[in-house]
C-alpha cells in the first residue's frame, strides 16, 4: 500500500493501487442462484460463433471454486468451443478459486489451449475478471485490471475456435445437455462484455467504485500524488474505444475534462 495526498479534501487517504469495490454505481447486477442464462441460438450466435480473436469481462461476486461464467462448450457431447469460469470444472490439473480459460479449434477431440489463472477471485467480494485471447498469438488473464502474472498455461494457442451447437450461457455450463445444468453460479455477475478482438482488463470494464471517485479528486487537483497504477487506468480509458461508448466511463472523461 502506498499514501496518497489529495489536497483538495485534505485528507491522506492509503489504498492499494487496485482493490475492486465492484461494479460504478449506476451499473445493474444479476443474482443467480444456481440457474444459468442462456439465449436462443439466433440471439446468442454472434458471441457463440466467435471464431478467432475475442475477449470477455464481467464483475462477480461469488464464493463458489467451481463455477462457469460464460461458456458454450460442452466436451461430453463433443461440442467443444470456448469456456470462461472459475475453477476449471473440477479437473484435475485445475485451480480451485481460480480463472479458467477453455479454448478448442475442434469440436472433438479437444485441440487448443488451456489457461488456469494464479489469483483466487472466490472471497465473497466483488472481483473484475477477464480474459483477451489473439489468434494464435497470445492468451491474457486479468483480476480487478491486473494482468495476472504468473497464470498456468498447457497446449498450443489455436488459430481459430471451433463452432459448437450449444447456446451462449452465463452463470452456468453444459453436461452432455443442451441446456446449462453444471457449474451453475450462486452469486453475482454485473457489466458482461464480449468483443471479438483483444482488450486489456481496464478496457473490459475493470473500473471500480473506489477508482472512478479517485480519478474524479485527482482531476480537481492534478498536482497531487496518485498511485502510478490509477494514472494508468485512467491513461487507457484516454485511448479506449470501447470506453468511449460506455455511458458510465464517458461520464467520468467528461468531468475530468470539465474540470482540467
Amino acid at each position: 500500500p502506498r499514501t496518497v495526498s489529495l489536497s483538495t479534501t485534505g485528507a491522506s487517504l492509503r489504498t492499494d493501487d487496485f482493490q475492486a469495490s465492484g461494479p460504478l454505481p449506476g451499473v445493474p447486477s444479476l443474482r443467480l442462484r444456481g440457474q444459468a442464462v442462456h439465449f436462443p441460438t439466433q440471439v446468442s450466435e454472434p458471441a457463440s460463433k466467435l471464431s478467432s480473436d475475442f475477449s470477455i469481462g464481467m464483475w462477480v461476486k461469488t464464493t463458489q471454486s467451481v463455477v462457469d461464467l460464460v461458456s458454450c462448450y460442452d466436451y461430453k457431447a463433443k461440442q467443444r468451443s470456448y469456456s470462461f469460469g472459475i475453477g476449471g470444472q473440477s479437473d484435475p490439473e485445475s485451480r480451485p478459486g481460480r480463472l479458467h480459460v477453455w479454448i478448442s479449434s475442434k469440436t472433438d477431440p479437444f485441440q487448443g489451449v488451456v489457461a488456469y489463472g494464479s489469483q483466487p477471485v472466490n472471497d465473497g467480494k466483488w472481483h473484475h475478471v477477464a480474459m483477451s485471447f489473439a489468434a494464435g498469438k497470445t492468451l491474457q488473464l486479468f483480476v480487478d485490471g491486473q494482468l495476472d502474472p504468473a497464470p498456468r498455461v498447457k497446449g498450443a494457442l489455436p488459430r481459430s475456435i471451433a463452432s459448437s451447437n450449444r447456446p451462449l450461457a452465463f452463470g452456468g455450463g453444459f453436461d452432455d445437455s443442451e441446456h446449462p445444468t453444471r457449474f451453475l453460479l450462486d452469486g453475482e455477475i454485473a457489466d458482461v462484455r464480449i468483443f471479438a478482438r483483444p482488450l486489456s482488463g481496464t478496457a473490459l470494464g475493470a473500473l471500480d467504485r473506489n477508482n472512478h471517485d479517485k480519478l474524479l479528486r485527482w482531476a480537481r487537483n492534478p498536482n497531487g500524488n496518485i498511485p502510478a497504477t490509477l494514472i494508468e487506468v485512467y491513461q487507457e480509458l484516454q485511448r479506449s474505444i470501447v470506453s468511449v461508448s460506455d455511458p458510465a466511463v464517458h461520464q467520468l472523461r467528461s468531468q475530468i475534462q470539465e474540470l482540467t
